[in-house]
């Protein structure tokens, strides 16, 4: 009688292992589908991440391929968005910028400069009539208008 409840309790083990092994094959299509949901999930915050982050990628990659040390600006004055990709050359990084309706713009380019903020500024003024200085987190920006050429 002992051995009789003991291979009933067996057979019953291996029935419902049986049945647990068909259920682990259902849930393996659905695990699969929860794995490639997670997958897709990160491949697209991955791609947003780097969408984001473009403008910093291409201005290093520029930096790189014109030998000089951009960086993309920490102030930009609202409005106004990067235009176009950055453009280099040998020793010059250019950025140009517009504003959202496209009615004005401006470029900023970066280059190697021996120049100190003094030369800057003289060199400035030869160019634009009576430029405007901002001093923005340590930084001294100058702007303007350019000279009007006659004949």
């Amino acid at each position: 009688m002992k051995n009789e409840a003991i291979e009933k309790a067996l057979s019953n083990e291996i029935i419902s292992n049986k049945k647990a092994r068909r259920r682990q094959k259902k849930g393996g299509a659905l695990r699969w589908l929860n794995t490639f949901s997670v997958g897709f999930a990160v491949m697209l915050l991955g791609g947003y991440l780097t969408y984001l982050s473009m403008p910093n990628i291409s201005i290093k990659m520029a930096a790189v391929q014109s030998g000089i040390d951009a960086k993309y600006p920490g102030y930009k004055p609202d409005g106004y968005a990067l235009n176009g990709p950055i453009k280099f050359k040998s020793g010059e990084v250019s950025m140009k910028y517009a504003y959202a309706d496209g009615s004005s713009g401006y470029t900023i380019t970066q280059q190697k400069s021996g120049w100190n903020s003094s030369a800057v500024k003289e060199f400035f003024s030869e160019k634009h009539k009576n430029p405007n200085t901002t001093m923005i987190d340590g930084l001294t920006i100058y702007s303007g208008v350019g000279k009007k050429r006659l004949g």
